[in-house]
Order: structure tokens, then sequence, then C-alpha cells
């Protein structure tokens, strides 16, 4: 049985599949041989290693890779659980941020009313 080249988007065997120093020809599905026609134009006719075996030829690569990394860092992409107790904010930080923010749209009413436009980054009219 024949080499069964890859197709073009147009349904012509692409001979793009093989390209290097000047050379360019096909590929086969199922054997993966590519070759240059210029080079060696008798291969286009050989038969497939693939498709005389008895069945097709899987290739499989496996990678292992091992990476240290912090328990910290573990934790926070999810891969083990994350046992650290949740973190409490003290009443005096959140009294000073409530406090600031009070502030800091009191300033922007005051600044918007002197201005005459509102000045508040917040809140956009896109209409």
């Amino acid at each position: 049985m024949k080499h069964d080249f890859e197709l073009a988007e147009w349904g012509e065997t692409f001979m793009a599949a093989y390209s290097g120093g000047g050379c360019a020809g096909p590929r086969c599905t199922r054997c993966s041989t590519s070759f240059c026609v210029h080079c060696q134009p008798e291969r286009m006719d050989e038969d497939c290693p693939a498709a005389t075996a008895e069945g097709p030829r899987i290739e499989v690569k496996k990678i292992a890779a091992y990476f240290p990394m912090s328990n910290e860092l573990a934790m926070e992409y999810g891969l083990i659980p994350d046992t650290r107790p949740p973190v409490v904010i003290p009443w005096r930080r959140r009294v000073r941020w409530a406090a600031q923010a009070r502030v800091r749209r009191a300033r922007l009413r005051v600044g918007s009313w002197v201005a005459g436009e509102d000045l508040d980054p917040d809140r956009y009219d896109y209409d």
C-alpha cells in the first residue's frame, strides 16, 4: 500500500509539509515520513511501512517534570488544600478604612460643587 500524504485545504497533496534548504515535499499521515520530491522522486511510489504492518503505529511520549514549590504557592494554585486560618482584619483598621472612604466622598462632593461638574471617577455616565 502506498503512502497516504497530507492533503492541503484545497484537496491536493500538501507539498510544503517537508521544507528545508530549498527542498520541499509531502509527509505521510501513517508513518510520518517526509522527503524532498526533487532529491528523491522515486520515494513517491514506494510502499508505506506503516500500512504493511499489522496495526497502526502509535507514538507515545511521556514527560514527567518535578518543580520544587513552597506550600503557600501550592495552596494558591489549589494543588493542596488551604489549611491556613482566615485572616482577621483588626477592627481599628476596618474603622479607619470606612472613615477614609467617607472623607473621600465628602471631598469629592465639595470639589464637584466648587468646580461645577462631577469629579467622581467611579460614577461615569456613558449614555
